[in-house]
């Protein structure tokens, strides 16, 4: 007899996209909350260079939480150097 999980596997798939997701995203706002200025290299050595970690990069340029001044370099607006709030 089969076990019911209450869950089909394509159910428990999307929620593991789902997690997969919230975790990268996570780990790239920790990378751009301790890193100011960085290259596309360096952002492809630290993560897998995936085109999800590339989306999610391209989302916070079109955000506004990190700058892109020319082809290949960023700088984010949370790093360590941020200016203060007043």
């Amino acid at each position: 007899m089969k076990k019911c999980t209450g869950k089909s596997h394509s159910e428990w798939y999307r929620l593991g996209l789902v997690f997969n997701l919230e975790r990268r995203t996570v780990a790239i706002q920790g990378y751009l909350s301790s890193t100011q200025v960085f290259s596309a290299d360096d952002f492809r050595r630290v993560f897998d260079g995936s085109r999800t970690d590339r989306n999610l990069l391209n989302r916070a340029v079109r955000n506004g939480r990190v700058d892109r001044p020319r082809r290949g370099l960023y700088v984010s607006k949370s790093g360590p150097l941020r200016r203060p709030r007043h």
